[in-house]
């Protein structure tokens, strides 16, 4: 809590985990994919129970089909690699890294951190990856879901999306917009350097704040009524995971 408070990076082995900046939120969004997919979906029994991290790397042992494979399934794993390296260069920074392989035909990460080389195995892998998903306030959801039913769950994001307002958009401009309005900073690069979990988290505070005042004014006025008082816009509220948002009624 301390690092994610202030922003700093967390130790993993002697390994520094850095936050994303807010200059580099593209790239990180780009990049982030490759954390997110989940293996079991993968149309290959044999790569599909591997951890995530065998998973990526397996592209390696076909380093041959890199320039010329145009088969789709070896290109999206290649793209999860490419994804990973690029994710790697942004939290690791000045920390060098590689993918070795060992005994087993499989592939680890080394990483270059206070002048030894680190060894990550594919468990260590999935604490960083949490590690890197929370620091950048990135939400996540790892139970297995049936194809079928986030078939149903894309359907539904996909009908809201048609059913709404098609002249209105919100642009991450937007709200770089609404925080330079907000702290009346004129400067379009103030927000950069801070983390990408800092920006996300005071945009929710001021869209909190405007509800939440909108919400009292109405209650003092005594023309509208709410069956619980409005929580205060300071308070977290926690990211609510589309299994949850669409099918709660299951539950």
């Amino acid at each position: 809590n301390t690092e994610l408070r202030l922003s700093k990076p967390i130790r993993f082995k002697d390994i520094n985990i850095y936050p994303v900046l807010f200059k580099d939120y593209n790239a990180y969004n780009s990049y982030i994919d490759c954390l997110l997919y989940n293996p079991i979906y993968y149309n290959d029994d044999a790569l599909s129970t591997l951890p995530l991290l065998y998973f990526i790397t397996s592209v390696l042992n076909e380093s041959d089909k890199f320039t010329t494979s145009e088969d789709e399934q070896f290109l999206f794993r290649k793209s999860l690699l490419l994804q990973l390296f690029g994710l790697l260069r942004l939290v690791l920074r000045e920390q060098r890294f590689e993918f070795k392989k060992n005994n087993s035909g499989t592939y680890y990460l080394s990483v270059g951190a206070e002048g030894k080389n680190i060894t990550i195995n594919a468990k260590e892998f999935g604490e960083i990856r949490k590690i890197i998903l929370t620091q950048n306030n990135t939400p996540y959801f790892d139970e297995y879901v049936h194809p079928d039913i986030l078939r149903w769950i894309e359907e539904q994001k996909k009908r809201e999306r048609s059913n709404g307002r098609q002249d209105i958009i919100e642009t991450l401009e937007d709200h770089i917009e609404a925080l330079m309005i907000t702290f009346q900073n004129t400067d379009e690069h103030f927000l950069d350097n801070m983390s990408i979990r800092r920006v996300d988290r005071l945009v929710s505070k001021v869209i909190n704040r405007e509800l939440y005042n909108a919400q009292m004014i109405g209650s003092m006025s005594g023309m509208v009524k709410f069956k619980e008082d409005p929580v205060s816009w300071v308070t977290t509220k926690f990211a609510q995971s589309d299994f949850d948002k669409y099918l709660k009624e299951l539950k």
